[in-house]
């Protein structure tokens, strides 16, 4: 009987500290998997801090960089007039937007208080024309150089001994919504 006893204590004993070791792991993998989210929780906020603050420069100069698109939107002459090409030395083979596509600018799921109009002056694309090749690319740089300004591929043309420039999707973002610091 006292064998009997012991060998029921040994049993228990197993059962116990199986049930305990059982315990111990799946809570350890709780913990480690709590872990590994806090560390990624982290580096996401510390990552989000970290680009939040290079961008204080660019926040400072938003108003300078984009103007209002309430300012552009009555209509595609104020729209062709906010693009200020006359300043940069761009004369446009038309002077009349015959075509404009606005869309809010999504990034990472995300509105970003900005408006991106793409514009034409003619079928294919937005058409500039200048005295000379040089002139013309000096130009399209300084456009090139804009924050507010972008555009896809260009074509250089020959129109009857005058240089002409074709641009896919030329396009201006505007603000709709301020960024706050």
């Amino acid at each position: 009987m006292k064998l009997d006893i012991k060998a029921y204590a040994w049993i228990l004993f197993a059962v116990i500290a199986y049930i305990t070791f059982s315990a111990y792991v799946d809570i350890s993998k709780q913990w480690e998997s709590k872990i590994k989210n806090q560390r990624q929780n982290n580096y996401q906020v510390t990552t989000s801090q970290n680009h939040w603050e290079e961008l204080a420069l660019f926040r400072e100069d938003w108003e300078k960089f984009f103007t209002v698109e309430g300012d552009a939107s009555a209509s595609r002459h104020e729209l062709f007039k906010q693009l200020k090409l006359n300043q940069i030395g761009l004369e446009p083979t038309q002077s009349k937007i015959v075509k404009s596509d606005t869309s809010v600018v999504v990034h990472e799921g995300k509105q970003i208080g900005l408006s991106k109009t793409c514009v034409k002056n003619m079928p294919s694309g937005f058409g500039f024309k200048g005295t000379s090749v040089s002139q013309l690319l000096a130009s399209l740089n300084s456009l090139h150089k804009r924050k507010s300004v972008a555009f896809g591929d260009l074509k250089l043309i020959n129109k009857n001994g005058k240089a002409e420039v074709s641009i896919d999707d030329l396009c201006v973002y505007m603000r709709i919504s301020e960024v706050s610091a």
